[in-house]
């Protein structure tokens, strides 16, 4: 995963850093709702709200350009569309690596 350059990102889009870590914040609250939720859907093998939720997923990380977790929720959509559950068992595991770093990247920015 890339590291993101909050600052730059920030003066790209004209707001300031607070607010745009605020929004990952936020982003990072909901996500790790949404893991919980997956895994839960992943254990009844729910492919139709696996892949409503990666759908949701991969549209927030797009808006906030975190390109790693876009890849990762579209895999996971596709391979819920095609029920592979063996590739999606092997994609989430990714997508929660690449999310672990983002929220580590996340904590050590807000704590400089």
């Amino acid at each position: 995963m890339d590291r993101i350059n909050f600052q730059e990102q920030a003066e790209e889009i004209g707001i300031d850093l607070e607010n745009l870590l605020s929004l990952y914040n936020l982003f990072v609250d909901q996500t790790e709702g949404d893991i919980s939720k997956m895994e839960s859907f992943i254990s009844l093998k729910n492919s139709k709200d696996l892949r409503s939720t990666s759908h949701h997923i991969k549209g927030a990380s797009l808006n906030l350009e975190i390109f790693s977790l876009v890849d990762s929720a579209k895999y996971l959509e596709a391979y819920s569309e095609s029920e592979d559950w063996n590739q999606i068992a092997s994609e989430f595991e990714n997508f929660k690596k690449c999310f672990v770093i983002l929220k580590s990247h996340l904590q050590k920015v807000e704590n400089e």
